[in-house]
């Protein structure tokens, strides 16, 4: 009798076992299915300019276009200019003693540009004396519009217009409007981008933002074709640290 009641419960044993067994252990096509799902799962898009519509912020498909703007590492064209205060503007000498944080903007009928210029008058002696830097404004508007702005708006840095383009051309953030921006631009301010820029077609620069440094090689770098986007000053202050 006790040899029979053994043999039962060791059966009774085995077979809870092998319950046990097959609640945990998932059976192989649910193992299948869940790695398939992992590897066909696609990564997620990294968008560049090449992947954008350009037009929506103005941009021409223009093969005269030059964009892309320039990248950290890569040495900051030399430049001469005259800047609103009459001085001319060689950025190697610049350079030789201090950093330059160079901006482009539009114009002065930029809303987007003018208080991004505020910003840069706001965090001015923080910028030039508490980190030793000059900054430099590029714009294609003529100089004596670019002249008064300076002064209306009370700012201390040098402005300076490039009003061949070169300048633009060579950092990398020139383009051809599109003939409906234009018109745009035309019916808000008052006059098209031609009268603004005293030139035969409407051109301007991506508002982009280089940090150089006294080796003429650039630092920082804030490249956007959105014209509504601009960098954060902390983000200024923290390249030239």
């Amino acid at each position: 009798m006790k040899n029979l009641y053994l043999s039962l419960f060791m059966a009774c044993a085995f077979l809870a076992c092998k319950q046990d067994q097959a609640t945990v252990t998932p059976a192989p096509e649910t193992v299948a299915a869940t790695k398939t799902t992992q590897k066909t799962t696609p990564p997620p898009k990294v968008m560049t300019e090449a992947t954008l519509d350009l037009t929506k912020y103005g941009i021409a498909n223009d093969s005269r276009n030059v964009l892309g703007g320039l990248k950290v590492g890569d040495k900051a064209p030399d430049f001469e200019l005259k800047s609103n205060r009459g001085r001319v503007i060689k950025l190697s000498e610049y350079t030789e003693h201090t950093p330059v944080v160079l901006s482009f903007f539009r114009g002065d009928w930029c809303g987007y540009c003018t208080k991004h210029l505020a910003e840069f008058q706001d965090n001015f002696k923080m910028l030039s004396t508490d980190k030793r830097t000059r900054i430099i404004a590029v714009t294609p508007q003529k100089m004596d519009d670019a002249r008064k702005m300076a002064s209306d708006m009370g700012i201390f840095y040098s402005v300076i217009s490039d009003e061949d383009h070169q300048v633009m051309k060579d950092y990398k953030v020139f383009y051809h409007t599109t003939p409906e921006y234009n018109q745009k631009v035309a019916k808000a301010k008052g006059q098209s981008l031609n009268a603004y820029n005293n030139d035969t077609e409407p051109v301007l620069p991506v508002p982009a933002t280089y940090v150089i440094g006294s080796d003429m090689h650039i630092k920082y770098v804030f490249y956007d074709p959105d014209y509504s986007k601009r960098p954060p000053v902390e983000d200024l202050l923290s390249a030239l640290d």
